[in-house]
């Protein structure tokens, strides 16, 4: 049977040895805290700026307060809100959409019912009379004239897709 490095170590070496070890790990774990250092700048007699993690003497020099990076953890929970950010936007831009839909559906529908009700009202017997907005009049007596505007009538219920 072969004879191994640890066979080789006494029980008290192997103790240490395991100590050891897990201070090396420890440590290795701990480096990036340990390895950051302040970050100076200056700037020389000639107007040449300068980074340095020794702030020279007889310099005014100014300490850089450089934060580290996100970590993973951070950068995954913030790729996980923008997603959560973006699905809810995509949401709400559906909402509105369909409600400007359904609002523009509900204008057309009333301005059809008033197209179809004008050429009802052309269809009787008697003289036509409009009041616009303005104050004007139409007015259409013959029948030649009311179905002039009872066919633009249609036509504008054609282009508006009126049922």
């Amino acid at each position: 049977m072969p004879i191994t490095l640890l066979d080789s170590i006494q029980d008290g070496q192997k103790v240490l040895l395991m100590h050891r070890f897990k201070l090396i790990i420890l440590v290795s774990l701990l480096f990036p805290v340990l390895a950051y250092s302040a970050i100076y700048k200056w700037t020389d007699s000639e107007g040449n700026i300068h980074y340095s993690e020794k702030a020279p003497k007889g310099s005014d020099t100014k300490e850089l307060n450089i934060q580290a990076g996100p970590s993973e953890k951070e950068v995954s929970e913030a790729k996980e809100r923008m997603q959560r950010t973006n699905e809810q936007l995509k949401s709400y831009k559906q909402e509105r959409v369909q409600k400007e839909s359904a609002a523009k559906n509900e204008k057309i529908d009333a301005e059809c019912a008033a197209l179809q009700s004008h050429i009802t009202k052309l269809q009787s017997s008697g003289p036509y009379e409009l009041q616009l907005d303005d104050n004007r009049k139409i007015v259409a007596v013959g029948e030649e004239s009311k179905a002039q505007l009872a066919d633009g009538y249609r036509e504008r219920m054609r282009k508006l897709g009126c049922k």
